[in-house]
C-alpha cells in the first residue's frame, strides 16, 4: 500500500516558501573613527535603524527607559526606543480613516531584542535582502511586503498592497547613514492618499529629559541641551541629564519631487496623525513622550507605480 511521505516542519516551511529566518538587531553594522569623529551605526534584517553612537559612548537611538516608577507614569510606561517606518492610505471603502502599515523597530531590554505588538504590524518578514559586501555589511538593501490587502477588503484577487525596498548606505566621514526608500503597489486598482514615512525615538546622549528639537522644511534636528534645559523642565538631581555634551542628530528629507511635513507624533496611538496630520515642531523641549518623523505626502498612488524618496541620518 502507498504511503504519502512524511514532510518535516522544515520540508513544509521551505515548499510553503515561507521565509526562514531570525530577528536579528545588528544585521549590517559600521564603526569608523575616534574621539568626536567616532561613528557606529546598526540596521536590523527588518529594515530598522537599532544603533547610533557618536561619539563614542554616546547612543541616541538604542537608550533602555528610565526605570523608575515617576517617570514611567509620566511617560505612560512607553519609553522603548523606536526607530522605523510606517505606511498610509485610505482603506477602498473610502477616507478619511486610515489602514496603517507599521514597523517602528521597538526595543526595551525586558521585552527581548523586539519589543511589544506595538512595534509592529501590517508587514511580512523580508523576503529578499541584498549584502554585495557581505554579511554584516554595507550596503545593505530591504525588501518587504505587507499584508495581502483582502485581509482587510475583500479584494480578489488577494495581493499585497505594498512593497517596500530599503537601501542602506554608509559615509563615515560625514558620519552619516543614508536610506532610500522605494514604495511600490503591488494592486490593480489606485491606493488613495499614501504617506510613506520614516519614525524615530531620539534619545541624545543618551537621554531626552534635556533636549531640544527644531526643524527646518526638510529636516529635523534634535540636541543635547546641557544642564539649564535639565533645569528647565524641573527633574529631581536623581533623574540625570548628559552633562551638557552638545551632540546633535539630524534626519533629513532629500527628495524634492514630493510634499513633506515634519511631524511632531506625541501619542503612540494615535496613528493618524502620521499620516494626515501636521504639528510642526518649532523650537521645543521634549520633556513628554513623543516620536518625531518626516512623512511624505504621495497623494493617489496609480496601479502599479512606485515612488522614490531618500533620508539622511547625521550625527553632529
Amino acid at each position: 500500500m502507498y504511503k504519502k511521505p512524511i514532510l518535516t516542519l522544515v520540508a513544509i516551511i521551505i515548499a510553503a516558501g515561507i521565509p526562514v529566518r531570525a530577528d536579528t538587531e545588528f544585521f549590517a553594522c559600521s564603526e569608523s573613527g575616534s574621539g568626536p569623529n567616532y561613528f557606529k551605526v546598526c540596521v536590523s534584517d527588518t529594515g530598522n535603524v537599532t544603533l547610533l553612537e557618536s561619539p563614542k559612548g554616546q547612543e541616541h537611538i538604542r537608550v533602555p527607559p528610565i526605570a523608575d516608577p515617576y517617570v514611567q507614569s509620566l511617560h505612560w510606561g512607553l519609553q522603548n526606543s523606536m526607530e522605523g517606518f510606517h505606511v498610509c492610505r485610505w482603506p477602498e471603502w473610502g477616507g478619511p480613516s486610515f489602514a496603517y502599515s507599521f514597523d517602528f523597530g521597538s526595543y526595551h531590554p525586558d521585552a527581548g531584542q523586539r519589543g511589544s505588538g506595538l512595534a509592529d504590524l501590517g508587514w511580512e518578514a523580508p523576503h529578499r535582502i541584498d549584502r554585495p559586501s557581505g554579511a554584516g555589511k554595507f550596503p545593505l538593501t530591504v525588501y518587504r511586503k505587507t499584508h495581502l490587502c483582502y485581509d482587510f477588503e475583500g479584494v480578489w484577487p488577494p495581493a499585497p498592497c505594498f512593497e517596500l525596498k530599503q537601501e542602506f548606505s554608509v559615509d563615515t566621514a560625514k558620519r552619516e547613514l543614508a536610506i532610500t526608500m522605494t514604495l511600490y503597489s503591488r494592486v490593480k486598482w489606485s491606493q488613495r492618499n499614501v504617506s510613506l514615512v520614516r519614525v524615530v525615538d531620539l534619545d541624545v546622549d543618551k537621554t531626552d529629559l534635556d533636549d531640544r528639537a527644531a526643524f527646518t522644511g526638510r529636516s529635523l534636528i534634535q540636541f543635547d541641551g546641557g544642564p539649564e534645559a535639565c533645569g528647565d523642565i524641573g527633574w529631581p538631581p536623581e533623574y540625570k541629564c548628559s552633562g551638557g555634551r552638545r551632540d546633535a542628530v539630524s534626519l533629513t528629507g532629500l527628495t524634492p519631487n514630493y510634499r513633506l511635513e515634519v511631524v511632531d507624533y506625541r501619542f503612540l496611538f494615535d496613528l493618524e496623525q502620521l499620516c494626515d496630520g501636521y504639528d510642526g515642531l518649532g523650537f521645543l523641549r521634549t520633556d513628554e513622550p513623543r516620536l518625531t518623523a518626516l512623512a511624505y505626502r504621495f497623494g493617489d498612488l496609480p496601479p502599479g507605480a512606485s515612488r522614490t524618496v531618500k533620508f539622511v541620518y547625521r550625527a553632529y
